[in-house]
């Protein structure tokens, strides 16, 4: 079974029309596009035969001109899909936010449990918002999960990948263990993670809360949870770096500390990041987690893919390293982790958190109690999808444009 063989109301995974590589030739006079698979450019009839050669496929040359091993060639790849939609952030409430992560759940569980597909690259880039027709009102919009390129079947993930350690993802929605745990692979509960991180990092940004009104502390903030790789030396050989999330972004998940302060506590939207919060914390006590005085030593920070001069205060500076935060606040009336198992093997925990939390009657009055703002962090908005090797040594962990 393939991901595509079903319709999309059962899935929400966008509909594919056409899909190919891009071929390219000198004085190419026309464009062709297949919807059986290939687009691209071609010769004319009167400078030459149309092509056949798979190496005439558009590639990258930049691994070739820096000689870096660890770059490797993409191909220019063409996607059409049925559906027009809009991005996550173009939500126009905490309700619409949530069904879209919901739906997006049920997408990822779909491809994990009936193709052994783990998608490997939740962000919110990769959840569109689609408007459903003839639905409801106030439910036509839900999201489908996009973006599967860089998807693997359980038993290639299974599968060793030799010496070179590879993670996947978009740096600022990775689990924190992911980025954390030298040679972790990437698992179910890591994908849960980032449906968490997403909700999360709309929060900080569309929703007022306790850092609403200090915005150079909301932006130093948000860049220490999201933006800022921290470049670590691993083992025995000091001169084998690797990337690393800041210890605060793994601590908050790890010890169940809410991300985002001041949301009103009796609210739907408060109660679904608190109680999937809590989830994460008991996936994290099952794992073994190595004490802080054992983690690699940090050599260098620096944020991805930020310029200097967009940083509040920078003053074109190449690392910004942000200024402590205030002591994190735990999630309240919630009881302390005692399962031996993790609740993040299969999606049916964080699945049942929405379903309670989703239905008509907690939401009665509530939409006017936190309602949507501007961008608070206009600032950090660029996000990368990427699959980087542990032996990078620039602290830049950015590939490709998501």
């Amino acid at each position: 079974m393939t991901l595509w063989d079903d319709p999309l109301q059962d899935m929400f995974v966008p509909t594919i029309l056409a899909t190919g590589d891009v071929f390219s030739i000198p004085n190419a006079a026309s464009l062709h596009s297949e919807a059986s698979g290939t687009a691209g450019c071609f010769e004319s009839s009167t400078t030459g035969p149309r092509p056949s050669d798979m190496d005439l496929r558009q590639r990258t040359v930049t691994q070739d001109l820096v000689k870096d091993s660890r770059l490797a060639p993409r191909i220019h790849h063409r996607l059409g899909l049925a559906e027009i939609c809009s991005s996550l952030r173009d939500f126009v409430g905490p309700y619409e936010l949530l069904v879209a992560v919901y739906t997006a759940i049920q997408a990822h569980q779909y491809a994990y449990e009936q193709c052994r597909l783990l998608h490997q690259d939740i962000s919110v880039g990769n959840i569109l918002l689609y408007e459903r027709p003839n639905a409801p009102a106030g439910a036509r919009r839900i999201g489908l999960l996009s973006d599967w390129d860089l998807a693997e079947t359980r038993e290639q993930i299974e599968k060793p990948k030799g010496t070179q350690h590879f993670i996947s993802g978009t740096w600022q929605f990775m689990s924190a263990v992911l980025q954390y745990m030298y040679d972790k692979p990437h698992e179910l509960s890591d994908d849960l993670e980032s449906f968490l991180h997403v909700l999360n990092w709309c929060a900080l940004k569309y929703f007022p809360h306790s850092l609403s009104a200090d915005k150079d502390g909301l932006a130093s903030y948000f860049v220490t949870i999201y933006n800022t790789v921290e470049l670590r030396r691993v083992g025995t050989n000091a001169m084998v770096p690797r990337e690393t999330c800041t210890y605060e972004k793994f601590s908050r998940v790890r010890h169940g500390y809410s991300f985002v302060d001041g949301l009103p506590p009796s609210h739907p939207f408060t109660k679904v990041l608190n109680r999937l919060s809590k989830l994460c914390q008991r996936h994290y006590a099952t794992l073994p987690i190595p004490p802080p005085s054992t983690l690699p030593n940090l050599v260098h920070r620096s944020v991805v893919e930020v310029p200097a001069k967009e940083l509040p205060g920078a003053r074109n500076r190449q690392t910004v390293v942000p200024p402590p935060r205030p002591p994190a606040q735990a999630v309240p009336d919630e009881p302390e982790a005692t399962d031996i198992d993790s609740p993040l093997t299969s999606h049916a925990a964080f699945l049942a958190v929405f379903e309670e939390l989703l239905h008509h009657t907690k939401w009665e009055g509530q939409e006017s109690v936190l309602g949507k703002t501007d961008d608070q962090v206009p600032y950090y908005t660029m996000l990368r999808s990427l699959r980087t090797s542990d032996m990078c040594s620039t602290g830049r962990v950015a590939q490709t444009q998501a």
